[in-house]
């Protein structure tokens, strides 16, 4: 399945999420026209701040995005955010390229993401800017959430919002991340997806945040710490979601605790669940790798798990008893 294919990416432009994550419409939510779309003159503001930032931004054509003169987007010769000068100019042609004539006004945004130098001066505002600054780029980019968290430049957006942005935007974007588990587990296994899942879990703070976390992830939890880059989301899972939370990455890794620890990216979660786990659930996954010792410590990744339980001296006696047998 391609993530150019998500239904989230093809719903309308005036579709958005309310704080109760259910989806809302631009058009006939007064709510919604008031606080974002459109205000006029908080486009006018934007603009500003995107032409002191070397883009020229016609606010009338603009509204509450990023439409620029021509339909195309103007640099001027300077830095943003210590990226390399706008007189690039294979920069500037490529970019040009990118946001062609008859190109729609929401669209501008993600194509803006979607570039480096674009991405950049997006980031630049969600972190310099204010509240309404974010608010914007937030109701720009929700749709495509999913189509940005996997883009080479477009990921690093989704993860400075994730980081800038209000509980109630934070729950939106994670409705969306979550929302289709199989979605989410492409995501995380992606080069570019890895790190906004990552970035997602590190800013979880409500009760209802983390729900969505275990909810999404429990049912690719195997498939994950077995991969190349959606282990270290397990890994992130552990880290910050504390043990109380874990019990549907530990209790996995109990069960097939051989297969896992001998895996090349496996045995570094097992060894992740030893230090991030407590009281009965930690004793029995040591109980369990100690019954597989002999046969771990001869595999050439379960050795590094064996290993890992000698240097933090645990359950010495039963690792003994276990590799005398041999």
């Amino acid at each position: 399945m391609g993530f150019g294919d998500n239904n989230i990416e093809g719903a309308s432009s005036s579709t958005h999420f309310g704080s109760d994550g259910f989806l809302q419409n631009l058009d006939t939510d007064p709510i919604l026209m008031n606080q974002s779309h459109n205000d006029s003159n908080n486009g006018l503001d934007l603009c500003k701040k995107l032409s002191k930032m070397g883009i020229s931004c016609d606010p009338v054509d603009f509204g509450f995005r990023t439409s620029l003169h021509g339909r195309t987007y103007s640099w001027s010769e300077q830095n943003v955010s210590g990226a390399s000068p706008m007189n690039d100019s294979s920069a500037r042609q490529s970019f040009l390229q990118n946001t062609s004539h008859g190109v729609s006004h929401e669209d501008h945004v993600i194509l803006m993401a979607k570039d480096q130098v674009g991405s950049k001066v997006l980031q630049k505002l969600l972190e310099e800017g204010t509240f309404l600054d974010i608010k914007v780029i937030f109701f720009e980019i929700i749709n495509h959430v999913v189509e940005l968290s996997v883009d080479p430049f477009g990921n690093y957006l989704v993860q400075k919002l994730l980081h800038v942005c209000d509980e109630e935007m934070r729950t939106s974007i994670m409705t969306v991340l979550t929302s289709n588990p199989m979605d989410l587990i492409e995501i995380s296994c992606n080069n570019y997806g890895t790190r906004v899942v990552q970035k997602m879990i590190e800013t979880v703070k409500t009760k209802q945040q983390i729900a969505m976390v275990k909810l999404g992830l429990e049912p690719g939890r195997l498939a994950l710490v077995t991969d190349l880059k959606g282990n270290h989301v397990i890994q992130t899972c552990l880290k910050s979601l504390g043990p109380n939370h874990n019990k549907f990455v530990l209790e996995a890794v109990t069960k097939y605790c051989f297969a896992i620890a001998s895996d090349q990216y496996g045995c570094c979660v097992v060894q992740c669940c030893i230090s991030n786990s407590v009281g009965a659930q930690r004793e029995r996954l040591i109980d369990e790798i100690s019954r597989n010792s002999l046969y771990l410590s001869q595999d050439p990744y379960g050795n590094f798990v064996v290993q890992f339980l000698i240097e933090k001296n645990v359950s010495s006696a039963k690792l003994l008893k276990q590799l005398s047998r041999s």
